[in-house]
């Protein structure tokens, strides 16, 4: 913010009072010793102030000077920002804060006792480690099939198939598993799914041994081959079996993400709200202490101009006092008339 920092001395306006404190000491002299000659003022009954009115006219002219520079600051600190126009921001700052604090209150009220991320980890662990396992099935049984005589692309395309229909089956078996409401259901239905992939690991078995004496002249027994691809069938549908959260579960983990990020924007935006609220406020601070530093400074000054005053009566006392010879006039000991302050207005009354 600009213009919030007023000192007690301002070079422009300094510069001015003492020049014109200058001039007006000099009239001061001259009409002393002008007055003094004519021995005026009168001793007794006269008025001080008939004679040195043009005095008198030019330190209040300084005054009204210093009023007019202090208001145009004052005025161009009111033009940076509408009191009315920042008080109804606030409010309505306020006001959204309020509104989002609601929301967030009606939506915590919707959380549960679900740990999304706990959930989430959960699914990753239990989608990643049977696509690792059917990948790698994926690339040897690519090469494998090779032996039937098709190009690379073609045996691949197949290969991934096949581990994609293995990979589903080993989330299909846990599910149908969990869903079995008997115990001899729940085995019968391991048991047969360890059947089928048995026997397309059979068949696969045969292929990986053709590839394999192709390279070495080694016998395998097709069953090494089967028994390591249950293994792998096995652990990526336990770790499913164990890891894979229900439906029901995933569902109400999805629901609690969505709620807490709505709540996480909504605090984004109610932070945003509070920063541009404490902006707006520390705006009006500062214009009001920049206010109050300008109307202490138009304080400070009008007492200076009142004090060059003083002096400049001083001196014109003197002056006269020494071209006379007949006395000392009695309205010498009068009080000055006081000038007529803005910014210290209590003395605005004859002392």
């Amino acid at each position: 913010m600009k213009n919030n920092n007023y000192r007690m001395h301002h070079p422009k306006l300094d510069k001015e009072i003492e020049r014109a404190d200058r001039q007006f000491k000099h009239e001061a002299r001259a009409l002393g010793q002008a007055t003094g000659k004519r021995s005026l003022p009168a001793l007794k009954g006269d008025s001080l102030e008939v004679y040195t009115e043009t005095l008198d006219a030019g330190y209040q002219g300084l005054i009204a000077k210093i009023y007019e520079y202090i208001q145009t600051n004052l005025d161009s600190l009111d033009g940076e920002l509408d009191g009315k126009l920042a008080e109804q921001r606030i409010q309505e700052t306020v006001s959204e804060m309020q509104a989002i604090d609601q929301k967030n209150l009606q939506a915590e009220d919707k959380l549960g006792e679900v740990n999304p991320l706990l959930i989430m980890i959960q699914l990753f662990i239990a989608e990643l480690v049977p696509a690792i396992m059917a990948w790698g099935e994926t690339l040897f049984n690519a090469k494998s099939l090779q032996v039937v005589g098709d190009v690379l692309l073609t045996t691949f395309s197949m290969a991934l198939t096949l581990s994609a229909g293995v990979w589903s089956f080993a989330h299909l078996t846990p599910y149908l598993i969990r869903k079995a409401p008997y115990l001899w259901q729940k085995y019968a239905i391991g048991g047969i799914a360890i059947f089928l992939v048995a026997a397309v690991f059979s068949v696969l078995s045969y292929f990986r041994i053709a590839f394999l004496e192709s390279y070495v002249s080694i016998e395998i027994p097709p069953a090494y081959f089967v028994i390591i691809n249950l293994f792998v069938f096995l652990a990526s549908a336990g770790i499913i079996f164990w890891l894979f959260p229900s439906r029901e579960e995933t569902h109400a983990a999805f629901q609690e993400f969505w709620v807490r990020l709505w709540i996480w924007w909504r605090n984004l935006r109610k932070n945003k709200s509070r920063r541009n609220k404490n902006e707006i406020e520390d705006r009006q601070a500062d214009i009001a202490k920049a206010k109050e530093a300008l109307r202490t400074l138009g304080k400070s000054k009008e007492l200076e101009v009142v004090s060059k005053r003083k002096e400049a009566n001083g001196i014109f006392k003197q002056k006269n006092i020494l071209y006379r010879s007949d006395g000392l006039p009695d309205c010498f000991d009068h009080k000055l008339l006081e000038l007529e302050l803005n910014f210290n207005n209590h003395q605005n009354k004859k002392s």
